[in-house]
């Protein structure tokens, strides 16, 4: 391993530290969950990193498919991952 020593700030280098986790662990739990998986609406904001109500406005205007099971939302996790995808956002583990 190369050691290279570089004056950064320490918010720089946080950044850095969290950008290369969010990768790492985004590689590891890409293809985790199989696609006929059901998420609820709070997986699905974490995973999108939205609000609830923006949520429920993408539902509507049809941008997300969701389903309604035993009386709950639940949306898959293969429309969500195609939503991504689509939307050219990055993966992230809710």
């Amino acid at each position: 391993m190369d050691i290279i020593l570089h004056s950064m700030s320490t918010s720089e280098f946080k950044n850095i530290i969290a950008e290369a986790v969010k990768e790492e662990l985004s590689a590891h739990f890409k293809d985790e969950m199989p696609d006929d998986y059901t998420l609820t609406k709070k997986d699905v904001c974490r995973m999108l990193k939205i609000t609830c109500p923006t949520l429920d406005k993408r539902t509507r205007e049809g941008k997300i498919t969701a389903s309604r099971t035993e009386g709950h939302i639940r949306y898959k996790y293969a429309d969500i991952k195609k939503y991504m995808e689509d939307n050219k956002m990055k993966f992230t583990k809710g």
